[in-house]
């Protein structure tokens, strides 16, 4: 543990795409945005409370906090202003992300919508049902930008009744936005509460018995089944959740309380165990060389 350094915030992980800068929370209203270079807290506000979700615009002039109602928040990072609040459609929801105008936040629900949401425009919803509108007979929808093709996946049941469950591609522009399907599930889709990792190159996401890693391409076919370190097919205790890194390299399994394992994917050796608080979230930098790893008391940032 001595390699790794605390820093304040944690909760939910967002890294800019050229990995600058990295946006925590604390458990209320406070965010918190970090120089990955020095780790120094550059920027922080309080803002919605219960504060889940966080995004910086590509010119890093715009905070986006979203809060565990779907409540989102925009601020300028310059100022310390916030421009606008809305409600949105009042359902939790996914990781945000901005569109290629840098203004324009695409927004995902878990009642499967994708949202918009600018100082000129307003809210709208771009797909899914309308506001307040909920199918609890479908399973619950998952929604994911993926940075490396610039492209939202949307896990969902197909429109017609018992016609499957498929995964949906989108280009992840306000503009254009279609999903078009690219893989019918034989079963069950993945669980993403048990964690789905959309890396560079492949996916990756727990077997319903958890003892396997399910690999696919970028389609989710071509599954690849790696059975999971001898120590979790033996536990009596399931795997909780699971993070891949960006380029593949690790990944980490979360057991529940203080107990998390981080493996060499491609050897699956234990690398590290980490016991310092609840895991929340995951993530690495610098083509897998840096380490984040986000807990409900604070964030650990380094090499492993």
């Amino acid at each position: 543990m001595g390699k790794l350094k605390k820093i304040k915030g944690g909760m939910s992980l967002y890294v800019t795409e050229d990995e600058k800068l990295l946006a925590n929370s604390n458990t209320r209203n406070g965010v918190y945005v970090h120089d990955l270079d020095t780790l120094k807290t550059v920027f922080q506000t309080r803002t919605v409370s219960n504060v889940d979700k966080k995004a910086i615009s590509p010119d890093k002039k715009y905070l986006a906090a979203k809060n565990t109602s779907g409540q989102m928040a925009l601020i300028s990072m310059e100022s310390g202003e916030e421009i606008l609040r809305n409600d949105m459609a009042k359902c939790e929801g996914y990781q945000m992300t901005f569109a290629t105008d840098g203004r324009t936040i695409l927004d995902f629900d878990w009642d499967g919508r994708t949202m918009s949401l600018n100082d000129s425009d307003g809210f709208k919803i771009l797909d899914g049902p309308e506001a307040g509108v909920k199918d609890r007979i479908k399973p619950m929808e998952y929604l994911h930008y993926d940075r490396f093709s610039r492209q939202i996946y949307k896990l969902a049941q197909g429109k017609d009744s018992g016609s499957g469950e498929y995964a949906f591609v989108s280009p992840a522009d306000a503009i254009g936005l279609e999903y078009r399907p690219v893989h019918k599930f034989a079963g069950r889709m993945p669980s993403h509460t048990t964690g789905i990792s959309i890396c560079k190159d492949h996916i990756y996401y727990l077997s319903n018995d958890r003892t396997e890693l399910i690999e696919t391409d970028k389609n989710f076919d071509n599954a690849r089944r790696i059975p999971l370190p001898k120590m979790f097919r033996e536990s009596r205790v399931m795997v909780n959740h699971m993070y891949v890194s960006p380029y593949e390299k690790y990944a980490l399994f979360y057991m529940g309380f203080w107990n998390a394992f981080i493996f060499d994917l491609a050897s699956m050796e234990l690398v590290m165990e980490f016991g310092e608080d609840v895991v929340s979230d995951f993530t690495m930098i610098h083509e897998d060389k840096t380490a984040i790893i986000a807990t409900w008391g604070g964030t650990y940032v380094g090499s492993l």
